[in-house]
């Protein structure tokens, strides 16, 4: 019981400092990413970059695709009718 009401607590206080992030953000966006140090493992990309990319994942998946063999259609018993 005890545990379970410190899990709220920290949860809790997880959740404020996040509000406290998105309100600092548009007060002071430099200092929340220092803050948070999440700057350094961002990846920016345009959009051309992004489509360029994601194009490239959807055809090698497609080609995964092809190669894969094909799914066996199993076989159903029709049922009888009662007269």
């Amino acid at each position: 019981m005890y545990t379970n009401w410190i899990e709220d607590q920290n949860e809790e206080v997880k959740t404020l400092d996040n509000q406290g992030y998105l309100i600092g953000s548009f007060i002071n966006p430099e200092a929340v990413k220092k803050i948070i140090g999440k700057d350094a493992n961002t990846i920016s990309q345009t959009d051309e970059e992004f489509d360029k990319n994601s194009g490239e994942l959807f055809k090698q998946f497609r080609e995964e695709d092809a190669q894969a063999e094909p799914l066996v259609k199993r076989k159903r018993k029709r049922k009888k009718i009662k007269e």
